[in-house]
């Protein structure tokens, strides 16, 4: 693979989720809250709004462009499902931030309210290590035989 080297400008990108339009949304608190929902109208809801999310990232310059994180609920879902060793604590409270919080509560009152254009799709619950991953196990701790 060939880096490519820019003399006259930076190349730009971002990280992390943008937001997801109300029509996939609906789909995935459906999918996420265990509710009946159809896999196809799933599919094509996604592949929508990622080549839309794509398109007008090209159109807005950015060079490296992704696909918004449009398929993961959140970061919590993301890892418990992804990665063994770890499970939800639902009964814990979580703490985001929470001097700022208390610091601007009408602020952050709309906001969780208003997450991800419409709520957040999964309720936030703390994920804990529970445990070693088997997958990382298995990645770095290799048998030593012995003569």
């Amino acid at each position: 693979m060939t880096v490519q080297q820019n003399t006259d400008r930076i190349q730009t990108t971002h990280i992390g989720s943008l937001p997801r339009p109300h029509r996939l949304l609906d789909v995935m608190k459906a999918k996420y809250s265990g509710e009946p929902y159809d896999e196809a109208a799933f599919a094509a809801a996604l592949r929508t709004a990622v080549a839309d999310v794509v398109r007008r990232q090209v159109d807005c310059g950015i060079d490296i462009v992704t696909d918004g994180e449009f398929s993961k609920p959140g970061f919590f879902t993301y890892v418990r499902e992804r990665l063994d060793g770890f499970e939800t604590r639902p009964s814990v409270k979580l703490k985001l931030f929470e001097q700022e919080v208390a610091a601007f509560p009408e602020y952050y009152e709309q906001y969780f309210k208003q997450a991800m254009m419409g709520g957040a799709i999964v309720p936030l619950a703390p994920v804990v290590c529970v445990g070693w991953s088997d997958t990382a196990v298995k990645s770095c701790c290799k048998p030593t035989s012995r003569m």
